[in-house]
């Protein structure tokens, strides 16, 4: 049996603050980093950048499927289940006298990278309903040099009047990526924006970054804007300015790059979760943390955590744990890849719930 993981696009960006990649490099880039964070050694296929396998497969963000030595798929689900899979490699291939468990593995998991101070900007209130749009940024080469990395990348979404009539809200948010270990420069002139509009069609059509008193942050650098460019909905430019520093590398550069938004829906952008703290996990292992479920076992009473500093943890559920998720108080009931909280008592989860 050979066991692959499959890198498809980001189903939430901003977790951790990874955004979704540009380019195949990139994507490539975002695998080594899973590497090297979950520890796992199971070998990674990488979809291509326009997504054939993952529509292939039916889109869906944790598919799981079972291939024979024929390659006729035998088994599928839209959502990875563990206990499920298990059971039908027994069916297929035989059963095991000593099943392997996650806390087997003993998995070196390491923290993403944290090159400067973030939770110092807040992060501004968006009207519900929005989706991502499509966006294109500039990648051509200028010449023989080589093309500087999109080391902040554009994330756009429109709410429903905007993408049906060309006149609604746009929210802008540029994201430095974590792949290039970059923060702001603050001891310069902040980020700066200007779409290729009038005033008229898109308000404000110039935007500058908030000053910052610290030297240099990762906060991504966001505002709204109202647009009205009409029915036709034609394609909207924008030129973006900012300074990007690698204190590792030693550079600290002015960049200036393009977009071109397109005002239709980006299926593949994913869906951002937990906006609201930065885009980033909570909880850290104490009494109480919230972490994202990765690994479910019911009939061993077991549960494995991806934590808010980076670790996956396994944890036995005590006798009397107190379970909650939407009415139910069933483990069976709670997926793997929902956000929970988690009570640990001597090392035992007391209590799970949905936040």
């Amino acid at each position: 049996m050979k066991f692959f993981y499959i890198y498809k696009a980001l189903a939430h960006p901003e977790n951790d603050g990874y955004v979704q990649p540009f380019t195949q490099a990139e994507r490539l880039l975002h695998v080594k980093e899973a590497r090297r964070t979950i520890g796992s050694r199971v070998p990674w296929i990488c979809d291509t950048m326009d997504n054939a396998l993952k529509h292939a497969l039916g889109d869906a963000p944790n598919s799981e499927f079972v291939i024979d030595p024929e390659g006729t798929v035998v088994r599928r689900r839209q959502w990875s289940r563990p206990e499920e899979l298990r059971r039908d490699l027994e069916e297929l291939v035989g059963s095991v006298e000593q099943p392997t468990l996650v806390s087997d593995l003993q998995l070196k998991t390491e923290r993403p990278s944290q090159v400067a101070a973030k939770g110092v900007v807040p992060r501004i209130e968006r009207p519900s309903g929005l989706e991502a749009l499509r966006i294109e940024p500039k990648l051509a080469d200028d010449g023989d040099k080589k093309p500087v990395p999109f080391y902040a990348k554009l994330r756009a979404e429109a709410d429903a009047s905007l993408r049906q009539s060309g006149r609604g809200t746009l929210s802008v948010g540029f994201h430095l990526d974590p792949l290039y270990h970059v923060h702001w420069n603050n001891l310069v002139k902040p980020l700066h924006v200007e779409f290729d509009a009038d005033e008229d069609a898109v308000t404000p059509r110039v935007w500058d970054g908030p000053r910052v008193d610290l030297d240099s942050d990762i906060d991504p650098r966001e505002f709204l804007v109202q647009v009205n460019i009409g029915e036709e909905r034609k394609p909207l430019g924008l030129t973006v300015k900012y300074f990007a520093c690698s204190d590792e590398q030693g550079f600290c550069l002015a960049v200036t790059q393009r977009y071109t938004i397109h005002f239709e829906r980006d299926p593949d952008a994913g869906r951002v979760q937990n906006r609201g703290r930065g885009g980033a996990r909570s909880g850290g292992g104490g009494p109480t943390s919230i972490g994202t479920l990765v690994w479910v076992d019911s009939k061993e009473s077991e549960v494995s955590v991806l934590l808010g500093n980076g670790e996956l943890k396994t944890f036995r559920l005590s006798a009397n744990a107190r379970l909650m998720r939407r009415g139910s108080d069933d483990l069976r009931d709670f997926e793997p890849g929902e956000s929970v909280r988690i009570r640990i008592e001597d090392g035992e989860i007391t209590g799970m719930a949905l936040p």
